[in-house]
């Protein structure tokens, strides 16, 4: 029987929803000189440590080329490996990828950053003072749906909840006491998803398929609620605390926040096609406001995407999320020069995420 996880904000509320827990033990591996043997080590001692099933890493750069490591089973039942082709749930890391779609239309000129959200979306109240850029940066002042008691008896009941369901309940909720203030809230990205299909007339899915996932050649990247678990092969199984968390209802309640499914290696496709244009920054990082992603950690978001110049002393910019039974970390250097991702079929919200973090990037110096 599927567990239901409890009701909580740390469900896709924030973007790297990264443990504030500190390291009760240390996760220490002897370093053999070899980037794909420490990575192995450093892997496999996690996994044991956090009783975690499986992780898949990538790591890119000019001097070592594409590093990958794939290292335990993408579902405890059967023992499938995980695999270089294992697709996990990348949670709010698909915020970065509803923000492309965004600016494409804002290129073509069909869309406005400064326009109001309530041109096309005239149910909001206060549409007509509230940007779209608001949105994509999280100072709309919009209330959160993830914890809505209504949405979950719903989905749990085999009821069919919709994107407008996600809105209306994120409306109901309090909204933050200031806009133009950082607040961290799903529901601008399922607004946002409703004004992507508005505007072109398609859904979210086919339009990211036609204009992200096809051109790049991202075979194995999938929007999954618009699939079923069953037509989506090499999927790895979500787990909490050791209970399996992998459902068709939970991808209804993702949606634009978080509803993607990819692997390492379609992520480092995404990363190259971002970072291959110099104005990555002006793009997705054009006036970046501070956020609070972690405790002691200095971050600012842009148009979904993170910037910090303090993540364990190492500049970087891209996201994170997690999900039910997911945690996905995908990072770019400022040069675009290196890329490292990392997915996990568990939460990783235990005590030894933050050792486990540091160690990694000891070990590649810096994505």
């Amino acid at each position: 029987m599927t567990k239901r996880p409890a009701l909580s904000g740390a469900l896709l509320t924030a973007s790297l929803a990264l443990s504030s827990c500190g390291s009760n033990a240390a996760i220490r591996t002897e370093r053999s000189g070899d980037l794909r043997t420490d990575l192995i080590r450093l892997v496999d001692a996690y996994l044991a440590a956090e009783e975690v099933p499986g992780m898949g890493l990538l790591y890119a750069s000019p001097a070592n080329g594409v590093v990958q490591v794939a290292r335990g089973v993408a579902d405890v039942g059967t023992g499938a490996p995980i695999t270089a082709n294992t697709r996990y749930d990348i949670g709010s890391t698909t915020k970065t990828f509803v923000a492309c779609l965004v600016l494409h239309l804002v290129d073509e000129g069909t869309l406005s950053l400064d326009a109001p959200i309530g041109t096309w979306l005239p149910d909001v109240p206060g549409g007509d003072s509230i940007r779209v850029s608001q949105l994509l940066d999280h100072t709309s002042g919009i209330g959160e749906y993830i914890g809505s008691s209504e949405l979950f008896d719903r989905l749990y009941a085999w009821e069919t909840v919709s994107m407008d369901d996600l809105a209306r309940a994120g409306l109901r909720n309090p909204r933050h006491e200031s806009r133009g203030t950082w607040s961290y809230s799903n529901t601008n990205y399922v607004l946002l998803a409703k004004i992507i299909e508005t505007v072109t007339g398609h859904t979210l899915g086919a339009e990211l398929e036609s204009n992200i996932f096809r051109p790049l050649e991202m075979a194995h990247t999938v929007y999954m609620p618009e699939a079923r678990l069953a037509e989506v092969p090499d999927l790895a199984t979500g787990y909490d605390e050791g209970s399996s968390t992998t459902d068709d209802r939970h991808y209804a309640l993702y949606s634009a926040a978080g509803g993607i499914v990819s692997t390492t290696g379609d992520m480092l496709k995404f990363a190259r096609h971002l970072m291959s244009s110099p104005k990555l920054r002006e793009r997705f990082l054009p006036a970046p406001v501070a956020c609070r992603i972690e405790d002691g950690l200095r971050t600012e978001y842009g148009y979904g995407m993170i910037a910090s110049d303090q993540y364990e002393g190492i500049p970087l910019v891209g996201h994170g999320g997690v999900s039910f039974g997911f945690k996905s970390e995908w990072w770019m250097s400022p040069d675009g020069e290196r890329v490292l991702v990392y997915f996990a079929n568990s939460m990783l919200r235990r005590r030894n995420y933050h050792e486990f973090r540091a160690r990694l990037l000891e070990i590649i110096g810096g994505p």
